[in-house]
C-alpha cells in the first residue's frame, strides 16, 4: 500500500545508504539480524538501506515542515551533552509504539517499536512513530496523536492505516452526522468533550474502546487547525503549558469557538462516509489489525 510522496523520494536520492556516513547529531539504528527474520516481499523495501534512508527522509521532512531543526536538543538537555542520540527501530509482534508510550516525554528513550505484520505488508506507521520521537513534549494527547497521524498521511510512503488513504475528515464527518447506535454516539460525545483540552480524561479515551474514534477525531481536529491556520501556530499550541488558556492569544478566538468551527466544517463541508463505505472500511481495518 505504498503511495507516491515526491518530497520524501527526492530526499531519499540525496541520502547516503549508511548511517555512519551521515554527519548529524543523531543516528538511526536497527538490528540487521532481526531484519533477515521478516518477509519483506510486500513491504515496499528492497533492502535495509532503503528502510534506513526512508527514516532519515522522514526526520528531515517532518522537522523541516514543523520548523523544529533543533528537535534533538531535548535529548541532550535530558541526558547530558555527551549523550549519543541513536533512534532504534525494533520489530515486535504487538502494537507499534515508542518507548514508554504516552509517557515517553518523561524518559526520552528513543526506541521505536514497529509491528512486524504491518512492516511486512507495507502498513507500518513509520512516519507516525518517528514524529513522536521528534516532538515528545505535548500539551494535549489528542494533538500528539493528531500530529503524528497528519505526518503519516502527509509524508508517509504508506497512508495512515486508520484511514487507509481516505480523507480523515470523511470519517470524522461520519461520526458527527451519521445515525450512530447509542454506544457509538456516547463514545463520540465523550471524545468531543475532552479533545484538545489536555485533560487526563484524554488518556482514558485513547486506552479504551473509544480508541478508534479518539484517533480519528484527533487527526481531523489537528488537520483542520494546521490546514486553516498554519503549522507554526499549531506547533506553538502543541508545546504550550496550557492549550486552552493560551489558545485565544495564539489564534485570536477561543478554543470553544475553534472547536465549533471544526464541527460546523464537518457538518457542512466534509463529505461523510456512507454507512456502506464505513462498514467496508471497518472490515478492511479489522483485517489489518488482526494481522
Amino acid at each position: 500500500m505504498k503511495k507516491a510522496a515526491i518530497p520524501i523520494l527526492l530526499m531519499l536520492l540525496l541520502l547516503p545508504a549508511c548511517s555512519g556516513d551521515i554527519d548529524k547529531p543523531y543516528h538511526v539504528a536497527f538490528n540487521e539480524s532481526a531484519w533477515n527474520t521478516l518477509d519483506w516481499a510486500d513491504s515496499g523495501f528492497n533492502d535495509s538501506a532503503e528502510f534506513e534512508a526512508e527514516v532519515y527522509g522522514y526526520i528531515e521532512a517532518i522537522s523541516d515542515y514543523c520548523d523544529r531543526p533543533d528537535w534533538y536538543k531535548a535529548y541532550s538537555e535530558k541526558h547530558g551533552d555527551d549523550y549519543e542520540l541513536v533512534i532504534n527501530y525494533i520489530w515486535v509482534s504487538g502494537r507499534s509504539h515508542v518507548e514508554h508510550g504516552y509517557e515517553s516525554h518523561k524518559y526520552l528513550v528513543p526506541n521505536v517499536y514497529l509491528k512486524k505484520d504491518h512492516l511486512e505488508n507495507g502498513l507500518a506507521p513509520i512516519a507516525h512513530e518517528t514524529t513522536h520521537i521528534l516532538f515528545p513534549h505535548y500539551s494535549a494527547l489528542s494533538y500528539r496523536e493528531g500530529l503524528a497521524s497528519y505526518m503519516q498521511d502527509k509524508f508517509g510512503q504508506n497512508p495512515d492505516f486508520r484511514t487507509l488513504g481516505i480523507n480523515v475528515h470523511r470519517f470524522a464527518a461520519y461520526y458527527h452526522t451519521a445515525p450512530l447506535d447509542a454506544d457509538m454516539r456516547a463514545q463520540y460525545n465523550d471524545v468531543i468533550a475532552v479533545l484538545g483540552t489536555g485533560d487526563a480524561a484524554e488518556l482514558k479515551c485513547a486506552e479504551s474502546e473509544m480508541r478508534p474514534v479518539y484517533y480519528i477525531l484527533s487527526h481531523s481536529l489537528t488537520a483542520y487547525f494546521i490546514d486553516n491556520h498554519g503549522i507554526q501556530k499549531f506547533m506553538t499550541l502543541y508545546e504550550s503549558d496550557d492549550p486552552i488558556s493560551d489558545f485565544d492569544g495564539l489564534y485570536g478566538f477561543s478554543f470553544n469557538d475553534a472547536r465549533a468551527g471544526w464541527l460546523s466544517f464537518l457538518e457542512s463541508d466534509a463529505e461523510p462516509l456512507s454507512t456502506r463505505e464505513y462498514i467496508a472500511y471497518r472490515e478492511e481495518l479489522d483485517g489489518i489489525l488482526a494481522q
